[in-house]
């Protein structure tokens, strides 16, 4: 030892008996952390961790515990680690995060999710701390739920979100997240599919109505998806489900509703556009809904194929007409027919 260091070791002493004795003033304190337990050089901390933590420094438990944890400037001891964790917690210091980690994981005890729980409850809410293993505890606990947290396998196993879940009930808009962590018609996938799919998540309810043989659930899940609020998220969803409906053995109301959400919404693919027997369906219905007064259907209403405009019927030149005067005129519906042509071809091509 040179006497520089035996000159820092001796100062180190200095602070750290001032600071035991809780005589140290604030500038010290900081001298104290700056130099030594706060070096960059981590085998050099421990080594002054250590010592305070010997001399019953309180402040010093929790980062000799996180140490051990970590393997900052030592071998890693989940023994030893446990052992400071608890003394830090016991006097009033942080450790409630690391030791919700030894728990979860497993670490020098066995896993206990409720101890874990415990442990995180009591970590400080005000910060977004981070987990020993680089996960946002907010978004462990699922405390921002509500916001939408992505839950895709990434290190934390099925068994700690399936714990979660039961401590955070309200958290509905994360059923459909939980099939990510299950094999596909497992049990598992099964059982959080149908609680998505009440909660009208589209993509669970089409799977429910697939699933199904009862024809009451059937028409149940049909008329929830039917009403669902359009997105292009679930688009796709809603022009099959309503595709099937017209198609199928369904009651004439059923598929007039499915006929007004393909119209309203417009959802109705483009490969989809050429069969005949669809489309005159749709637009028939459209065009023949009366006195509906909540969505503006009337038998004075006509419908273009083309631009799907509704118009006032006396204002139409030829009602037999498919197609609206401007569309008509300026020959719009010949353009749409060209391109809805050469954008089937190109599907076809690239099959």
């Amino acid at each position: 030892m040179n006497n520089d260091d035996k000159c820092s070791d001796d100062r180190f002493e200095y602070l750290l008996t001032k600071a035991v004795a809780k005589g140290i003033s604030s500038e010290e304190e900081d001298e104290l952390w700056d130099d030594y337990f706060g070096t960059t050089n981590a085998e050099k901390s421990f080594k002054y961790f250590r010592t305070a933590a010997e001399r019953s420094y309180v402040k010093a438990y929790f980062w000799l515990g996180r140490a051990y944890l970590l393997g900052e400037g030592c071998e890693r001891s989940n023994a030893d680690a446990l052992h400071y964790l608890n003394l830090s917690i016991e006097n009033g210091e942080p450790g409630h995060l690391e030791l919700g980690d030894c728990y979860r994981l497993g670490l020098g005890v066995d896993k206990n999710f409720d101890i874990a729980w415990e442990h995180y409850s009591k970590a400080d809410k005000d910060h977004d701390e981070e987990t020993t293993d680089g996960f946002r505890l907010n978004d462990l606990m699922l405390r921002d739920s509500q916001c939408g947290i992505d839950m895709e396998p990434s290190g934390i196993p099925a068994e700690w979100w399936e714990f979660v879940m039961a401590k955070v009930p309200d958290a509905v808009s994360l059923f459909a997240e939980m099939t990510l962590f299950y094999k596909e018609k497992s049990d598992r996938w099964l059982y959080w599919v149908k609680k998505a799919a009440e909660q009208g998540v589209a993509w669970c309810m089409k799977e429910m109505l697939d699933l199904t043989q009862d024809d009451a659930e059937k028409e149940k899940y049909i008329t929830a998806i039917l009403d669902s609020e359009y997105s292009e998220a679930n688009d796709w969803v809603m022009e099959d489900v309503a595709r099937t409906v017209i198609k199928g053995n369904f009651s004439e109301e059923l598929k007039e509703k499915a006929a007004l959400m393909l119209y309203d919404n417009d959802v109705i693919s483009i490969g989809r556009k050429k069969d005949k027997e669809l489309i005159d369906y749709v637009y028939s219905i459209a065009f023949l809904r009366r006195d509906d007064s909540d969505n503006g259907y009337d038998d004075q209403t006509f419908v273009c194929a083309c631009c799907h405009e509704r118009i006032p019927i006396d204002e139409i030149d030829d009602p037999e007409r498919e197609f609206c005067d401007d569309c008509y005129h300026t020959g719009r519906c010949i353009e749409t027919d060209a391109v809805d042509d050469e954008e089937d071809n190109d599907s076809e091509d690239e099959r």
